[in-house]
């Protein structure tokens, strides 16, 4: 694994509800499940609840996959998508990190979800990872994906391999 510091420099899309090394180190601490009560469930909860608070800050009203405006129409809401699972392909908090997540209109929701655009679920997904690799490389974790190839998931499990392995290590 390929890790070093860098410089840090201002976050992605003005998100920082935590300080950078705190999320990592509730990346690390992670491994653990969630509780169902308690103040570790609280934690997780406001995390989830700050990280889907500024993706519908970003999309301003419109689908992040389409880019269809829902403002035209009321009936339609936001919905909050996690680009990678979650539990299944990476754990929390990195799965419903702002920039691991999207707002979806509900159509482009069901349609990710279902994986019936498969080369669109792909953009989307590698879109996440690069900008997961500056956001990260800003605060110090540099993470080659190379090894990855053209596999977005491999990709994802590498950045999040990485910032433990940084964490573990500094």
């Amino acid at each position: 694994m390929n890790c070093r510091k860098s410089s840090p420099s201002q976050p992605l899309y003005g998100w920082q509800p935590f300080k950078p090394l705190i999320v990592l180190s509730m990346i690390v601490l992670s491994r653990a499940r969630i509780p169902s009560k308690g103040p570790v469930k609280l934690r997780w909860e406001k995390w989830r609840k700050a990280a889907r608070a500024e993706v519908m800050r970003r999309a301003e009203g419109r689908c992040e996959a389409c880019a269809r405006p829902t403002l035209s129409y009321p009936w339609m809401e936001l919905e909050w998508g996690h680009l990678f699972g979650r539990r299944n392909i990476i754990g929390e908090p990195m799965c419903s990190h702002p920039l691991a997540t999207i707002a979806f209109c509900p159509a482009c929701h069901h349609e990710f979800d279902a994986n019936s655009n498969p080369t669109q679920r792909d953009r989307l997904r590698w879109h996440s990872v690069h900008d997961l690799v500056e956001y990260f490389g800003r605060h110090g974790v540099e993470c080659d994906i190379r090894m990855a190839g053209d596999d977005p998931l491999g990709a994802i499990r590498l950045i999040d391999g990485q910032a433990r392995h940084f964490l573990l290590n500094t």
